[in-house]
């Protein structure tokens, strides 16, 4: 459990910062959807595949990082629309 919280609770208190102290413009937004998961994808294939520490409960930290890159991904594309639209 002192695993997970370290390892949960660091990835929410990086978003959090981030969002709090970033003006989104579509590079931040690119940035942040891969910076805030393609590293945890890593994190997750190592402690599932090769060194498995984590049950299957883990595949659901794997679903939330695709959330998260999909956001930085949707959220880039409609905000270099609003700017070409400016």
């Amino acid at each position: 459990m002192t695993l997970m919280i370290a390892c949960f609770g660091a990835q929410a208190v990086l978003g959090g910062v981030v969002i709090l102290l970033s003006r989104f413009t579509p590079l931040t937004f690119l940035v942040f959807g891969l910076v805030g998961s393609v590293p945890f994808f890593g994190f997750n294939a190592w402690f599932y595949f090769i060194d498995p520490i984590l049950n299957e409960w883990m595949l659901l930290d794997f679903v939330g990082n695709i959330v998260i890159l999909i956001s930085g991904i949707c959220g880039y594309k409609l905000q270099k629309k609003e700017l070409e639209k400016a």
